[in-house]
């Protein structure tokens, strides 16, 4: 018998399973237009991440240019707020900045747009 083309069960079958993908993928992109992601800053994740670093480091001295931990040093180095020890980058793009000590405050400019952060020690 010579077999050429398919049969109508495995077309109904291969209709079935494009009409499923179809569906899972117009209710996944439904999905996706409806939830809103919001954008995080990289101040924003800095403000976090250095205030679990001060809870985790107790604050040795505080000058305008370079704050002093247990182990570490944090200070504005070519446009970049730095970890020393070696060259850990917390901030990029920094254009000027400076520390006050009472209370611990970060104040810094990205871009040309001005912040200032504060922070609590424990």
């Amino acid at each position: 018998m010579d077999k050429r083309g398919f049969t109508l069960v495995e077309m109904l079958i291969g209709l079935m399973f494009l009409s499923t993908l179809t569906t899972l993928v117009i209710g996944i992109l439904n999905v996706m237009h409806h939830v809103s992601i919001s954008e995080t800053t990289q101040t924003e994740i800095f403000k976090r991440q250095f205030q679990q670093f001060i809870n985790r480091n107790h604050l040795k001295t505080c000058t305008k240019e370079l704050l002093t931990f247990n182990e570490f040093e944090v200070l504005y180095h070519n446009a970049r707020l730095v970890k020393r020890p070696g060259y850990e980058i917390l901030l990029e793009n920094v254009t000027e900045g400076s520390f006050r000590c009472s209370p611990l405050t970060l104040m810094f400019s990205i871009e040309g747009e001005a912040h200032e952060l504060s922070f609590k020690i424990p």
